[in-house]
């Protein structure tokens, strides 16, 4: 298997937008700028977007729906979970329990222009989902999120390339702006 080396700013300059699936991603992906690699987290953006990258870090073992996502994607698949990954991830990364830090670190190391973070909602609003498939239930994970994104801006190397284009994240990063 090939070293995740190999993606080191494989994208040179590009903006790279991190796709989550909270209900803000359809509005927010009208704002990500055309030339802009796509990484979705999980595979919620799949729904609404061709994506470059899936990132995940749950086992497809574990999680039928993502078995079948990560069975008939076509990009490339980016995880740290031995057989699923299209690379060997074997080098220092991000994950602090969650698939947005390892995203966010994916998309500092393939490029070195912006990283756009969209439908990142941090379950702040009571819909979890831009997607009716979901079926789990979940408690409110606003401040738990919210923490871990602070550790995540507080642990990557340019904090500063990182922006949110809505949401609670635009006060911890600042707003996108395209132009």
């Amino acid at each position: 298997m090939r070293s995740i080396k190999e993606l080191k700013n494989k994208h040179e300059g590009r903006p790279v937008a991190v796709l989550g699936g909270g209900p803000n991603l359809p509005e927010d992906l009208r704002k990500v700028p055309d030339n802009s690699v796509l990484i979705g987290i999980n595979y919620h953006a799949e729904i609404l977007v061709r994506v470059d990258y899936m990132c995940f870090v749950d086992s497809p073992k574990h999680f039928p729906g993502m078995n079948t996502w990560v069975k008939i994607f076509t990009g490339r698949r980016l995880t740290f979970i031995d057989g699923f990954s299209d690379w060997k991830v074997d080098i220092p990364y991000l994950y602090f329990g969650k698939t947005f830090p390892f995203a966010v670190w994916a998309a500092l190391f393939i490029s070195s222009g912006p990283v756009i973070l969209c439908g990142m909602d941090c379950y702040t609003n009571g819909n979890h989902f831009h997607d009716p498939v979901e079926k789990f239930k979940f408690h409110d994970l606003k401040m738990e999120n919210i923490l871990i994104w602070q550790r995540v801006k507080s642990s990557v190397i340019e904090p500063e390339r990182i922006r949110a284009v809505s949401g609670p994240l635009v006060h911890l990063f600042g707003e996108f702006n395209a132009g």
